[in-house]
């Protein structure tokens, strides 16, 4: 699969059958765990926030007993004694309040970043949606409950994006990366 990849919509696990979503595979890079303090819906595809990804994560992936069902990609997991949902509130907590690391002394080039910085602002029209404050603009729109979408043409994987229960992107957010 590739490091730092997996395919989490390519199979789930309902506790005794492994359920086929999506054929081929198609893994993905795995997303930063940190930095994710005020992005919302930080799941990339915009499927839902955290909690609905550890949610789906620890029921489907993970072997965990609990509940999940998602009708925008055919899949409902009804597992008894829960053991996840009481959970899922702690954790995301936990996962909010992990900053982004300090790059490493000597990790990147100072010039060619400035030079990148220059691009994303100017010509390369990054900006118009990896705004500030957290480099996304997925909460943006009229209503922030409702994520600002990309279509999947725009991603950087327009063909897993297919497989998502939205079906789109959710500009990457780059404030800690």
């Amino acid at each position: 699969m590739g490091t730092w990849k997996y395919d989490p919509r390519h199979h789930a696990f309902d506790g005794k059958t492994i359920i086929g979503l999506n054929s081929p595979s198609l893994p993905v890079l795995i997303p930063p765990a940190y930095g994710l303090q005020d992005v919302g819906f930080e799941t990339y595809t915009g499927d839902g926030p955290i909690s609905y990804w550890n949610n789906y994560v620890g029921v489907s992936q993970m072997g965990g007993q609990g509940p999940f069902s998602d009708p925008r990609i055919g899949l409902t997991i009804d597992q008894h004694p829960d053991r996840i949902t009481d959970k899922l509130p702690a954790l995301l907590q936990y996962q909010l309040s992990l900053g982004p690391p300090a790059p490493p002394a000597g990790s990147f080039d100072v010039a060619a970043a400035g030079r990148g910085a220059t691009l994303f602002a100017g010509k390369a029209n990054c900006a118009s949606c990896h705004t500030p404050p957290t480099f996304t603009d997925v909460s943006s729109g009229a209503n922030p409950g409702i994520p600002v979408l990309h279509d999947n043409a725009v991603g950087t994987e327009p063909e897993y994006a297919k497989m998502t229960a939205t079906k789109e992107y959710r500009a990457t957010f780059l404030k800690s990366l």
